[in-house]
């Protein structure tokens, strides 16, 4: 019945139709028990790449010792596949009489290849002598820091990578030529910025900013127009890296990019340059969207601003983010130690002040240190002031503004609504201070309680504790 089943099988191996030898193949792989080897050794010269591969396969599965020297001569297939399905039955079949072959072809075949004769030359236990073994033999197994050790010399076996690899070993290829940082590696990295992958054109960029080549410049700042936004992102940081000031206006217009991330690359990017050609573009961006954004704007700007944009750093220091606070003061304080003197400034006075009433309690904070920096006023002093007697006209919205104070979430705001309530004697606001005797803070409730009795309406001082 077997000698049946492999007669059918054999003619079925000379058919005209190549799915019909690929099944007969296929069906000989599956019996495991050599009984096909003879006819499997025969498939290894079918015109059709992908029977060769199978029967390749299923010679080292079935661990046919005569098929040994079949499967060396297989190495030399024009089909890349091929010849990894014989490196990869030989590493299966463990004979030391392979390691010779295996060993060209970690020499001389493509990565690929060269990546499983690695491996199935380490499984036989084999040692690479000399340099430029060596060097293939730790690129093929993705040592790439060992290889890299190597200067100049492993330029070559990289490159082939950089160019001929799958795309992890690419990549992979491109970190390591931007560990060897001689100029040597320039033209490899130059030609993979036009790889087809986008991971590895960003990839290349990060290695031409370390290797700190100028001649890259101009290849990068093609590259900022490429379509994926990780390039982009990598390639504007490159340009920073390379302090290239020819880079300053392709630069500036990446600011306008619909990815938060690239804008904030340039924009370090820019500050790092330091050009003043660039400071209304990086200034314009204080008003960002992304809070990532406007913190990088602002740092930038403590590189490449000058006084003329204190005034918006110091708006900037009552954004609604702490970062964005932090940034821009530390920013301002580059430009000008003394920033809190300048007119600039302190023409802000009515912006600040109108900030103690954000509905944030962070920028209200901010609001008051800045005031009190300006003025030397406390946070109390300043609505107070802000508060005095107006025209008739205004006298009702200063009420409203004042009692919605009593209700903001920061209690030293609502302190100073409450004391400003009583200095400038508003007897229709004595309901709204009643209430604020319940206020959680017992500050607040105090300065109310002391409001109600100048307005000459005392309340239980129980109610004030």
């Amino acid at each position: 019945m077997i000698r049946t089943k492999l007669w059918l099988t054999q003619h079925r191996l000379h058919s005209k139709s190549p799915q019909k030898r690929l099944e007969a193949v296929q069906k000989l792989r599956s019996l495991r028990d050599g009984s096909g080897t003879e006819l499997l050794i025969g498939a290894l010269k079918d015109p059709e790449p992908a029977i060769r591969s199978e029967a390749a396969l299923a010679l080292g599965e079935a661990k046919a010792e005569q098929a040994l020297q079949p499967l060396i001569e297989l190495l030399k297939d024009p089909a890349e596949a091929v010849q990894e399905a014989a490196v990869q039955s030989l590493k299966k079949l463990g004979d030391p009489k392979a390691i010779d072959a295996l060993s060209g072809s970690l020499m001389r075949a493509t990565p690929g290849v060269q990546r499983r004769a690695a491996r199935a030359l380490k499984s036989l236990g084999w040692v690479p002598h000399g340099q430029a073994e060596e060097i293939h033999y730790y690129v093929a197994l993705g040592e790439w820091k060992r290889a890299a050790i190597y200067g100049e010399a492993a330029v070559k076996v990289i490159a082939s990578v950089l160019s001929g690899g799958s795309y992890e070993q690419r990549i992979a290829a491109a970190n390591a030529m931007g560990e060897i940082g001689e100029e040597c590696v320039l033209r490899p990295l130059l030609g993979a910025l036009k790889d087809s992958d986008a991971l590895v054109r960003s990839a290349a960029a990060n290695a031409l900013a370390r290797l700190g080549n100028p001649q890259a410049v101009p290849s990068l700042i093609a590259l900022l127009r490429d379509r994926d936004r990780n390039v982009r992102l990598a390639t504007a940081g490159a340009l920073g890296e390379l302090r290239a000031a020819e880079a300053v206006e392709p630069l500036m217009e990446l600011l306008e990019d619909s990815d938060w991330e690239v804008r904030t690359s340039a924009l370090g990017s820019l500050g790092r340059l330091g050009d003043s050609r660039a400071l209304p573009a990086v200034a314009g961006l204080l008003q960002d969207a992304d809070a990532e954004v406007r913190q990088q704007a602002a740092e930038a700007l403590g590189r490449v601003g000058d006084e003329m944009v204190l005034d918006q750093l110091v708006l900037a220091m009552l954004d609604e983010q702490l970062g964005v606070r932090q940034s821009a003061a530390r920013a301002a304080a580059m430009l000008n130690s003394l920033w809190e003197r300048s007119e600039r400034v302190r023409a802000l006075l009515p912006n600040i002040e109108a900030a103690l009433r954000h509905r944030d309690s962070g920028v209200q904070y901010a609001a008051s240190c800045l005031l009190r920096r300006l003025t030397g006023r406390r946070a109390s002093e300043a609505v107070a002031a802000a508060a005095q007697p107006e025209p008739v006209r205004k006298a009702g919205k200063l009420v409203g503004i004042l009692e919605d104070l009593l209700h903001d979430p920061d209690a030293v705001v609502r302190l100073a609504a409450a004391e400003s309530i009583g200095r400038l004697q508003l007897p229709t606001s004595a309901t709204a201070l009643r209430l604020t005797l319940k206020d959680s803070d017992p500050w607040v409730k105090l300065a109310a309680y002391q409001a109600l009795e100048s307005l000459g309406q005392p309340a239980a001082s129980s109610a004030a504790r």
